[in-house]
């Protein structure tokens, strides 16, 4: 800063008013320390107070107040726009020369001819030293010349061909780039000394060769600006010598002609391409710029600008981070908290102990000139091409790559709208964030980049679920930041809006996708994936429909009354199912027919699974039978949170058989190998057991669809009686409560199943029957309102009663997703709960069982309002079952 005394503190004498002054780096120091004391306060042991640091402003004010001692005469010969960056620049290679060039004639070597450099040339040349300069740009010759250096060699030169090892007595090294510090010594005569002024960044180190100390007697020094001494001594130097700096003046009352470009664009002196990133244009792309909405960021994804990726590293030339334009660091991006698995033929591979803190970020760094490849170090930006790089759990888990990765994009791209192509208002504040109408037709021009581990494959079956939500492949990291032979055209890609490979982007996307926000649209997410992927079927249909007949006639595919596997409609009966065939098929192979035959299905029947997820592919009405192992039921561990949780919309309806006896359930594969580094966790190695469900428990289940028959009103019946979640020899599973996406005040439980068939087959398959059966459930809640109502007001004039009690706290969760309660069952269970599974034996569960059963009758006594949606009708089930294999 300089500028001129207006005012003097009581006890200065040195200064008066109207004194043309300057204010350096240095604010301030302790003064006390050897250091101070001998004129270093640059390197103060406490601490120097920089002039724009902790609170200063510096010269970004009207009025400077500092300390006399720190404040400086500006000598006549110096002007004031000269003397400013003498005062920081000057100084700081001003003090090392001062200090290392011991005699006239020293061979001084400046690499980096920029804002530092300039400078050193001028003060290293006027105190009698043989000056060179070096840069890695050719086109500073001349002009290096005349700053006064008596040579100049482009960096890779100096080190090679033109043969300069052991030429300096001084080198002072002014970049910023981390080069080799066994290259910057071998430039160096014996008994010379390298100078580090610049700092690259990353926290550099260097690695220094110990002969070149030892044996030939060189050394290494740092520097930072210069003390008061050094300060006042530099500028009657400079005054007396010429010395100046390359400077641009205007007055503050001007605006810059580059005002309106990134400061990346600006083209100041010294401040071109070898030191501030540069842009060498845009791709000739046709395509649309993807849309962002900012205020529609739920998930807090970074959106950085001007991104190149190489090799799986991310180098960002953005100027609000760049350590070349700005002080501020690149935002904090945590993913060390991800839980990771590895990829398995079975699509699961949850069989390690622990995976937290084993996903490691991407390495991520600013650009530099000395980059590599020929397209990063010049690089050309896309504008229609963004990708999204995402991480979440378990991205090799087909359940948790629908639940995490499916559900949320769907909701973020077409819910949100967060990415698309559609314009938007930015000014919606965050704290009203409410979904926006869904869209249709429109697909987003996001390139989707599943965060896998660092150059590793996106799973095939994510890249099926995630293609319909942009027009680009989907693709990895990996594969997006791979390089292509120097000299040859980008290889064609369909990732890009470009056609072609691009590893250059003007806008890139990071996010961490949990279900810490409530973003429940499991079944919609499959929705829209089943109907995208229906027309990619059309020209397979006559291939499906051949492929199924192995296991379905021909005959039967096409007959609307035969209970199959593929359930199709009829009417007139308490079932439109009139006979049943099931068949196995094993998901994963083929997804497009995996989808195709489940969109021709009215059941799936299945063990507690990643081949359950395609349950929310089905179409409305259809059912889902889960069947759970020995140790690995509702009561005991945290199965619920997966397929009942993602059905809890009631559009597919799940139905559940848990095995409660140890001698119809196996060990599983992982259990039957196991190995130190498996998971302990009895509920993951319950999970994975083999398991024989009984006849009578697959068909209670089966009658109930077929009572079922694709209607709401019905299923809420059994699901109200909780004859939809039975064990093995069919009782009731659910403990009183339990069950948060029923009322609790009509939660009942059965003591015969097939009179909660009857009464659900008692609705009418019609309009006006749901209108009545809407209407006796509104009904009773406002019934069982009123007994709560009068209890309560009992309660309070001192009287006592019980009203509606029970159920164990059964709350109605209207939240759009379970958000982070799924993820703390996950983790929670696996390692406390699940700790206590078991430990009492057969003996616990009898007793359990025998408490369950007291409760639901004291459960059932306290609540009179049992769901009878039916109006008291009654109605056979004339439908026989025989023995079916289920889908796997």
């Amino acid at each position: 800063v300089v500028g001129e005394v207006v005012a003097v503190g009581e006890s200065v004498d040195s200064l008066r008013p109207g004194d043309r002054v300057g204010l350096g780096w240095i604010a301030n120091s302790c003064r006390r320390c050897l250091a101070c004391l001998r004129g270093e306060e640059n390197v103060c042991v406490k601490g120097y107070k920089g002039l724009i640091v902790a609170g200063s402003h510096g010269g970004f004010q009207e009025i400077c107040r500092a300390s006399a001692d720190f404040v400086y005469g500006i000598p006549e010969g110096l002007d004031s726009a000269s003397a400013a960056p003498l005062l920081c620049a000057g100084v700081t290679v001003y003090a090392p020369l001062r200090r290392h060039i011991d005699r006239p004639g020293a061979s001084v070597g400046v690499l980096g001819v920029g804002g530092l450099g300039h400078l050193a040339l001028q003060f290293a040349s006027k105190m009698g030293a043989e000056v060179t300069a070096l840069d890695i740009s050719p086109d500073k010759a001349a002009e290096s010349q005349q700053l006064g250096a008596h040579a100049f060699h482009t960096w890779g030169s100096a080190i090679g061909e033109v043969g300069l090892q052991g030429h300096f007595d001084v080198l002072l090294n002014c970049a910023s780039a981390n080069i080799s510090t066994t290259q910057l010594m071998s430039l160096l005569k014996n008994g010379g000394t390298l100078v580090q002024v610049g700092i690259p960044g990353g926290g550099a180190s260097m690695a220094v060769q110990v002969q070149d100390l030892v044996f030939g007697q060189k050394k290494i020094a740092g520097t930072i600006v210069g003390g008061r001494a050094d300060m006042q001594e530099m500028l009657e130097f400079a005054a007396v010598h010429g010395v100046r700096p390359m400077v641009e003046e205007m007055p503050l009352s001007q605006e810059h002609p580059d005002a309106d470009k990134e400061v990346t664009d600006a083209q100041f002196k010294f401040r071109g391409r070898e030191w501030h990133p540069e842009s060498f244009g845009y791709t000739n792309c046709s395509a649309p710029t993807p849309l962002i909405d900012p205020t529609r960021n739920i998930f807090d994804c970074r959106i950085l600008r001007d991104v190149c990726v190489d090799q799986g590293v991310i180098i960002y030339q953005d100027s609000r981070f760049h350590p070349w334009t700005s002080e501020h660091r690149l935002p904090y991006f945590n993913i060390t908290d991800i839980l990771w698995n590895t990829p398995s033929v079975l699509g699961i591979g949850d069989k390690w102990r622990n995976g937290k803190n084993k996903y490691q970020f991407p390495l991520m760094r600013p650009w530099h000139h000395m980059e590599e490849s020929e397209d990063v170090r010049r690089p050309v930006f896309s504008n229609c091409t963004t990708p999204l790089l995402f991480f979440h759990h378990f991205p090799f888990n087909v359940a948790e790559v629908y639940r995490f990765a499916v559900n949320n994009i769907y909701f973020l791209q077409r819910r949100l709208q967060f990415f698309d192509e559609r314009p938007h208002s930015t000014s919606t504040p965050r704290e009203t964030l409410r979904p926006r109408p869904r869209l249709r037709n429109s697909l987003s021009r996001i390139t989707l980049v599943p965060g896998n581990p660092p150059m590793s494959a996106v799973p095939s079956f994510t890249r099926f679920w995630l293609q319909p939500f942009s027009r680009y492949a989907v693709t990895s990291l990996g594969h997006l930041s791979q390089r292509w032979p120097p000299g040859s055209p980008p290889p064609p890609s369909a990732a890009t809006g470009e056609g072609v490979a691009v590893r250059c982007f003007s806008r890139f996307l990071m996010c961490k996708i949990t279900l810490k926000k409530p973003t429940g649209a499991f079944f919609e997410a499959g929705q829209f994936v089943a109907r995208y992927y229906a027309e990619k079927a059309i020209p397979m249909e006559a291939n499906f429909t051949q492929r199924l007949a192995a296991e379905v006639p021909l005959d039967e595919q096409k007959d609307d009354t035969v209970l199959k596997v593929v359930f199709a409609e009829s009417e007139g009966a308490s079932s439109i199912f009139r006979r049943v065939r099931c068949f196995r098929h094993i998901f994963g192979i083929d997804n497009l027919y995996d989808l195709w035959v489940v969109r021709r299905s009215d059941v799936l029947v299945g063990v507690h699974g990643s081949a359950l997820t395609n349950a929310l592919f089905m179409r409305p009405g259809s059912s889902l039978i889960e069947l759970r192992p020995y140790g690995f039921s509702g009561r005991e561990s945290w199965p619920n949170i997966y397929m009942k949780s993602q059905t809890r919309g009631m559009e597919v309806f799940w139905f559940g058989i848990d095995v409660m006896s140890a001698n119809l359930s196996t060990p599983g594969d992982f259990e039957a190998d196991m190995q130190p580094m498996y998971t302990r966790a009895k509920g993951c190695l319950a999970r994975d057991r083999n398991l024989i469900v009984p006849w009578e428990a697959m068909a209670h289940q089966l009658l109930n669809v077929a009572v079922v028959s694709r209607n709401v009103w019905r299923y809420k019946v059994l699901r109200y009686s909780h004859s939809y979640y039975v064990t093995h020899d069919i009782q009731p599973l659910e403990l009183p409560g339990k069950d948060k996406r029923a009322p609790p005040e009509l939660q009942s439980w059965f003591t015969d199943p097939d009179e909660e068939r009857r009464r659900a087959a008692a609705i009418p398959l019609t309009p006006e029957g749901a209108r009545a059966a809407e209407e006796a459930e509104a009904a009773l809640l406002a019934k069982a309102a009123e007994a709560a109502a009068a209890a309560a007001a009992e309660l309070a004039s001192g009287g006592g009663g019980g009203g509606v009690g029970g159920g164990g706290g059964g709350e109605v969760d209207a939240n759009v997703g379970d958000s982070g309660s799924d993820e703390g069952h996950q983790q929670q269970h696996q390692e406390g709960q699940q700790q206590k599974e078991h430990q009492e034996g057969q003996q616990h569960q009898e007793h359990q069982e025998g408490q369950q059963q007291k409760e639901q009758q004291q459960h059932q006594e306290g609540h009179p309002h049992v769901l009878d949606l039916g109006q008291g009708q009654e109605a056979d089930v004339p439908l026989e079952m025989s023995c079916c294999c289920f889908m796997l």
